[in-house]
């Protein structure tokens, strides 16, 4: 970024300065009444100190008020019969994957849905869930699944 002329920064209090860095590495943080902090060499005995951070977001400000914005139309509606399919798609196997989730007690990035394309549209083929041991034996001895016997993994 360019530099910027101080005589041109305009003069804020000092709310603040903190001492940070290492022998011979030393510098100061003057936090200035604006919100904007100050690092320099030295620490200023003056009042007041020029904020270049100042200058550089009135800039930004000039140069994003000379954009002009783009009217995007009200009425924006998916039109295109593949783009509201696969949208449709989607927003299905979302909410397959959260009910298995929830009905399992797992994340939901353990669940991977596979779809194929068919007449109707898409459908499911098959669900691939992936469990680490831990979650392996936490569901193998949930209360809702029944077994003739008792086992366990080591």
């Amino acid at each position: 970024m360019s530099k910027v002329n101080k005589k041109q920064a305009p003069q804020q209090t000092v709310v603040s300065i903190s001492r940070y860095g290492e022998w011979g590495k030393v510098e100061y943080a003057h936090k200035l009444e604006c919100g904007h902090t100050e690092i320099r060499k030295r620490a200023s005995r003056a009042p007041q100190i020029a904020c270049e951070q100042c200058v550089k977001a009135n800039t930004a400000k000039q140069m994003l008020s000379k954009f002009v914005p783009v009217k995007v139309e009200d009425d924006f509606s998916w039109e295109d019969d593949i783009a509201s399919s696969i949208a449709k798609t989607e927003q299905d196997v979302g909410r397959l994957r959260a009910g298995i989730a929830a009905r399992f007690n797992i994340g939901p990035e353990s669940i991977d849905v596979v779809t194929e394309e068919t007449d109707e549209g898409a459908q499911v083929s098959y669900v691939v869930i992936v469990l680490d041991a831990e979650q392996a034996l936490l569901l193998a001895n949930s209360p809702g699944v029944k077994s003739s016997e008792s086992q366990s993994v080591s």
